[in-house]
């Protein structure tokens, strides 16, 4: 397993440097690694995302070994290798546009306004970084989160609110996740990949 994978104790800071990186940039498209499975798409997992600015500028959010964690860096990431587990039985990745398969393209060509990392813990242990929240200049947010070695994507939505996971413990603006007075009609929330909770965990966001 490449160490770009790893999960280390002291890493999240660097991750979480790494997606601020972004802050006053201009969206031009979102791209991810959708997963088939003989050429049919898998819709529990999302994969890994790449934001891609002008001047060739990537930033690359991705599931880290532990099942548990993110972790984000400025370096390009092409889709894994294709394989079979047996004859007949093929996983692949495809590259594709993010925003177009949630109908969210009028996030292309907006600028990225907030960047933070959300911490999960579980029953006091030490947290670590089980996702990222993207505020764009519209208002909508968009959560890129790790659920078990799987990544869900959250536009203007949160996780379900479930016995021990907090919710409002995640910064909100005039009362309402990822929404501000815009002339447009409010955001609505979009949701891909598999939402797996658990009602021992607490999730907090944090930025630095």
């Amino acid at each position: 397993m490449s160490s770009r994978y790893s999960p280390s104790p002291t890493r999240f800071v660097l991750d979480l440097q790494n997606a601020r990186s972004i802050l006053g940039k201009r969206l031009s498209v979102l791209q991810h690694d959708q997963y088939y499975f003989n050429d049919e798409k898998d819709l529990g997992d999302i994969g890994s995302l790449e934001w891609c600015f002008g001047e060739q500028e990537v930033l690359s959010m991705y599931l880290l070994s532990d099942g548990e964690s993110v972790g984000a860096d400025l370096l390009p990431s092409g889709p894994p290798a294709s394989f079979e587990i047996e004859p007949n039985m093929t996983c692949s990745w495809r590259r594709e546009n993010l925003l177009a398969g949630l109908s969210a393209t009028h996030l292309e060509n907006t600028t990225i306004c907030a960047v933070e990392g959300i911490l999960d813990s579980f029953n006091g242990q030490e947290p670590w970084m089980a996702g990222f929240r993207v505020t764009f200049e519209t208002g909508d947010s968009l959560i890129y989160l790790n659920q078990g070695d799987d990544a869900v994507v959250l536009i203007n939505a949160l996780p379900p609110v479930i016995a021990g996971l907090e919710p409002a413990s995640l910064p909100q603006r005039n009362g309402s996740f990822g929404s501000k007075a815009v002339s447009r009609d409010p955001p609505l929330p979009t949701q891909t990949g598999q939402l797996l909770p658990s009602a021992h965990h607490r999730l907090t966001a944090c930025s630095v």
